[in-house]
């Protein structure tokens, strides 16, 4: 399992997000990126497999990966045979938040047509529209 800076053990409320990430739309690490185009939620699960997905193509050829998500938010659930009330329910499961625009995932090889076919590779474990773009 992959690491993250800092996850909260509280409960957060329930709430919707919109707009665009204006901030975060440029390659700070490396020189291929993968940015979405559309806001979502993932899942630590979601971003394990594309981690560990892309990690397997790029160790043979001595790339580097950074991951620029961080599922800090805590979602919670209750059994579906308990009764009304009795409070929100344990923590099950902790997802990021993803705007429209936001850098996912950037990655250094020496070959752009290699970079693209990982990226791509990565997008097709992530349940978003996702775009390829490059330094």
């Amino acid at each position: 399992m992959f690491f993250y800076k800092k996850i909260d053990s509280i409960k957060c409320k329930k709430f919707n997000l919109r707009g665009t990430k204006f901030n975060d739309k440029r390659l700070s690490f490396g020189l291929y990126g993968l940015k979405s185009l559309e806001t979502g939620r993932l899942s630590e699960n979601n971003i394990d497999t594309c981690v560990a997905a892309m990690r397997r193509k790029l160790k043979p050829l001595g790339g580097q990966l950074w991951v620029r998500l961080n599922p800090s938010i805590s979602v919670t659930k209750k059994a579906s045979s308990v009764r009304m009330g009795k409070g929100k329910g344990p923590i099950d499961r902790h997802i990021a938040f993803v705007r429209k625009g936001q850098i996912l995932f950037e990655i250094t090889v020496l070959n752009t047509a290699t970079a693209v076919g990982i990226l791509e590779l990565g997008a097709s474990k992530i349940p978003m529209r996702t775009r390829f773009i490059s330094y």
